[in-house]
């Protein structure tokens, strides 16, 4: 039986949002609550780097649910408030004000975290998209003819880099690997994005490296290759990273744990369970591609790769000793009231679209 704490979900991002609706619709009548990390209620993210940035929508309008949903539905926010520190044995999170919460059930799903590079460390015009804070940031620094510099060619950077563009932007996008999406879509397809992207006008560095930047006043002014080739910028962008797999059973982003993740990604903790069979392939939502597009279709051979991709990711495991639940990118989580949680991986190799040349947005607001 679940304790009278109900059911606990750290953090506002679609997994988090889905699991309070389903609990409620599936009769669920205890206590839930969402630890969110953002003063803002739980909202659509994949706008941010297009839509939103480009000034094509309100901010109002990216809420999964209007506020008077979490009164009707007895769903807590717990907004601008972090989780710091799980205690299994407790059953008790531990909030960055020192407050304890008990849950008797847990779901994590803390979703990405900003890629940090120490050398950028202490500049105010390198940015993260992560948050509506950030887009707001971004959005000041995007005008006719400056320059942007977007470090990472995966499909947020992508997507920044062709909403900049259209917004009159000179961008240089910089990617470490021969091309862009190469261990999501291979080489022959990831060939494909970058034409894509320097047909629109977007200068594109892949195999390129970074070293260090030069600045002064707190500005970026350049960014400095392996080689000593510089990149003149008046802004950066920073790609994200997934968060780090469930180090036992702490949150992955902003939890911390005792346990660290092998070499490999699983845990290694008494407390977890062992790493379950990968269910289906991790693959990225086709609406995730950049914007306007006017290259040929991608090859056949790239478009027959769809059905050999390899399952990498772990499904969600489900501690024994704490009753939680972690979810990372790519798959959803719902947590069953007085029973175990089961984890479903929804991406499928039907996610990818056949003809990049005519993208569909990703809708994720609720139906």
């Amino acid at each position: 039986m679940m304790r009278e704490d109900g059911v606990l979900i750290v953090g506002g991002g679609l997994a988090a949002q889905r699991c309070a609706e389903t609990l409620r619709r599936k009769g669920f009548e205890g206590r839930v609550r969402m630890v969110c990390a953002e003063p803002e209620p739980p909202y659509d993210r994949p706008p941010l780097s297009k839509e939103l940035l480009a000034g094509a929508t309100e901010e109002g309008s990216l809420a999964y649910r209007p506020a008077r949903w979490y009164e009707e539905k007895g769903v807590e926010l717990l907004l601008g408030r972090r989780a710091e520190a799980l205690d299994p044995g407790a059953r008790a999170v531990r909030l960055d004000g020192g407050e304890e919460i008990g849950y008797g059930a847990l779901l994590i799903a803390t979703g990405g975290e900003a890629r940090r590079l120490p050398f950028l460390a202490g500049f105010e015009n390198v940015h993260s998209l992560r948050a509506l804070a950030d887009a707001r940031r971004l959005r000041a620094d995007l005008a006719p003819g400056s320059g942007l510099a977007v470090i990472g060619a995966g499909f947020i950077g992508q997507e920044v880099a062709a909403t900049a563009r259209g917004l009159g932007a000179e961008v240089t996008m910089i990617e470490a690997l021969t091309a862009p999406l190469v261990p999501v879509l291979g080489a022959e397809l990831g060939a494909w994005f970058a034409e894509l992207h320097r047909a629109e006008g977007v200068r594109v560095l892949t195999g390129a490296k970074l070293e260090s930047a030069r600045g002064r006043g707190g500005r970026v002014e350049e960014l400095v290759l392996a080689g000593g080739d510089a990149v003149a910028c008046d802004a950066v962008v920073v790609g994200s990273a997934p968060s780090r797999p469930p180090a036992g059973c702490a949150a992955a982003a902003s939890i911390r744990g005792a346990c660290a993740p092998t070499r490999r990604g699983a845990p290694r903790c008494p407390t977890s369970t062992p790493p379950a069979t990968p269910r289906s392939p991790s693959i990225p939502a086709a609406g995730r591609t950049p914007g306007p597009s006017t290259g040929t279709p991608p090859p056949g051979r790239a478009r027959r790769r769809r059905g050999r991709c390899s399952a990498r990711t772990p499904a969600p495991r489900r501690c024994r000793a704490s009753g939680a639940t972690s979810t990372g990118s790519g798959s959803s989580t719902s947590a069953t009231p007085g029973g175990p949680t089961r984890s479903r991986s929804r991406a499928t190799p039907a996610n990818v679209t056949s003809k990049p040349s005519s993208p569909a947005r990703t809708s994720r607001s609720p139906a």
